[in-house]
């Protein structure tokens, strides 16, 4: 097709019509932005970013605000499911300020969905629900029925990892009966792996692998790599409770999979972490202490404090089945600590029973 007189041809941007007479701010883009939308969906991150800043520069050149602004949310979207928060923190409030100016509610409800979950990631707890709280007055205000669906899944997230299970499945039962009104099958995939979640919480299993599989043929139906990724760790852990582990181990190579395939740094350390945990329990602690050892190093550059208690006192248990009791020792320390960070009474006690036990069996070694 003709390229337009009106902007600065761009090779990486298809032009599917003429400008407007006016002669303003057409920009025929859909095309590339559907493509990075689909290839984000299917996993291709790293290159649905590369459409995206390809986009921003081109409506920025264009001095289209409204639309450079959407990029740099879509650019910020991938960066934090690709691990890179701080790059993506930075693109999310320069994002932020520009909607607040031009008065766009929906827009800034988008931007606190994602860095309401990334201060969720990090458990700063009140943050993130301050950001999922905005989020559902603005989409409260405009009417906007996806937005809700989405923003109950948000802090049914928050209230589970508070400890509230009770009201988080209240707010994931409302995701869903949403998500079936608006023919929304993505979310209702959401609200199935969430509410799987509570029940294995309780001890419901039955129940509770209905909902993964669910969860996890819903997002073979869309095509979604990241949520069949999440689906296949919660079957895992399933396979975990009844101690079929070469079963758990499967699931968990395939989320890795798929989380590499996507270049997924949070992706990729939950599982690792869930294939350290099967290699512990089928005894191949060398296998494990790898696995582990590199899931608390993309945890710890990702911040992800609540996943990382848990994932050094695998690591301390590891220690101590290779005989290596100062490691363990050092291990179950650092749980205690986070532990003790993000107030969780559980992880606390696990890793300080830990603690002592091997600070016993190390008195007992230097009295020999």
């Amino acid at each position: 097709m003709a390229k337009s007189s009106g902007h600065r041809y761009h090779t990486t941007l298809l032009w599917l019509g003429e400008p407007k007479k006016d002669g303003g701010k057409y920009l025929p883009y859909d095309l590339h932005l559907r493509r990075a939308e689909v290839r984000e969906l299917m996993g291709m991150w790293s290159i649905a970013l590369e459409t995206y800043r390809d986009l921003a520069d081109f409506t920025e050149e264009a001095s289209l605000t409204v639309l450079a602004a959407a990029q740099l949310v879509n650019i910020g979207r991938v960066l934090y499911k690709m691990g890179d928060y701080a790059e993506a923190e930075e693109k999310l409030l320069t994002a932020d300020t520009l909607f607040q100016r031009m008065g766009n509610l929906k827009q800034q409800a988008d931007v606190c969905n994602i860095l309401g979950n990334m201060r969720l990631n990090q458990t700063r707890y009140q943050e993130a629900r301050n950001l999922f709280e905005r989020r559902l007055e603005l989409n409260t205000k405009i009417n906007d029925t996806l937005g809700l669906c989405a923003t109950y899944g948000n802090l049914g997230n928050l209230e589970y990892a508070s400890g509230d299970l009770a009201l988080a499945e209240k707010w994931y039962h409302r995701q869903d009966e949403n998500a079936r009104k608006e023919g929304r099958k993505d979310f209702q995939a959401v609200a199935m792996g969430a509410l799987g979640c509570i029940y294995a919480q309780r001890g419901q299993y039955e129940p509770a692998i209905k909902y993964f599989r669910d969860f996890l043929s819903l997002s073979q139906t869309i095509g979604d790599k990241e949520k069949i990724g999440v689906a296949l760790g919660n079957i895992g852990n399933y396979h975990i409770q009844f101690e079929e582990y070469p079963q758990a181990r499967d699931n968990y190579r395939r989320q890795l999979e798929l989380a590499n395939q996507m270049g997924g740094k949070k992706g990729m350390c939950l599982a690792l972490g869930n294939l350290g945990k099967a290699s512990y329990y089928l005894g191949v602690h060398e296998s494990a202490l790898r696995e582990i050892r590199e899931a608390i190093t993309i945890g710890e550059k990702l911040g992800l404090k609540y996943f990382l208690p848990e994932q050094y006192l695998l690591l301390a248990k590891i220690q101590t089945a290779l005989n290596n009791l100062p490691e363990a020792e050092r291990a179950a320390a650092r749980s205690h600590q986070l532990a003790i960070e993000n107030s969780d009474p559980d992880d606390e006690k696990s890793a300080k029973e830990l603690q002592e036990l091997i600070a016993k069996v190390l008195g007992r070694q230097t009295m020999a």
